[in-house]
């Protein structure tokens, strides 16, 4: 037997961003059980935005820049699909 390396995490993080850097979308269809910021709070690379549940599993979604949340398109209970935008940030310059 071999074991590969992967960094899941990476490839997890990846998957929650969109194209855009100051984009998060939610990685599959899951339901949203915490949000840790509001609009117009300050944020950095990094930190945790909010948790979404699908499967019994939960998944952080992080802040992809430095920046102020610009909106957030769902409530802690609500159930976001898979590539739907939930979190926009303006970028700090």
């Amino acid at each position: 037997y071999a074991i590969v390396g992967t960094d899941f995490f990476a490839r997890t993080t990846a998957a929650a961003h969109d194209h855009a850097s100051n984009l998060v979308v939610a990685p599959m269809t899951a339901t949203v059980v915490a949000l840790n910021v509001g609009v117009g709070a300050a944020v950095r690379t990094g930190e945790v935005l909010g948790i979404l549940e699908a499967m019994k599993m939960e998944h952080s979604l992080r802040a992809p820049c430095d920046g102020t949340i610009a909106e957030i398109t769902a409530a802690i209970g609500e159930v976001v699909e898979g590539k739907q935008t939930f979190i926009r940030i303006d970028p700090t310059p």
